[in-house]
């Protein structure tokens, strides 16, 4: 839970811009840079990977942990990992009251 706060504190104090892009988190995180979307015309994030400031960390959290899922196809050890956190926080976080909103 803390390396996953402090990667998104990283990404909201260092990030330019509105919008937190993935370079706006530290590079240990992130892994190797991402195919570019055939589907997507214009080669940069879809609306699911966008997060929109001001925005309530919770609210960051989730949609991180969303993201991470998708990239590993609903992999969780690997979703953790890409995410820097362990399965266990992983699974306390999909497991919180709300989580499922």
């Amino acid at each position: 839970m803390r390396e996953l706060r402090n990667a998104i504190e990283h990404a909201v104090v260092l990030g330019e811009g509105r919008l937190i892009e993935a370079s706006d988190f530290p590079t240990a995180l992130l892994g190797p840079p991402p195919e570019p979307d055939p589907a997507d015309e214009a080669g940069g994030a879809s609306d699911a990977d966008v997060i929109r400031l001001p925005a309530r960390l919770a609210w960051v959290e989730r949609r991180a942990i969303e993201a991470a899922m998708r990239e590993t196809s609903g992999n969780r050890a690997r979703a953790a990992a890409i995410l820097g956190v362990s399965r266990q926080t992983l699974y306390n976080k999909l497991n919180e009251p709300g989580a499922d909103k």
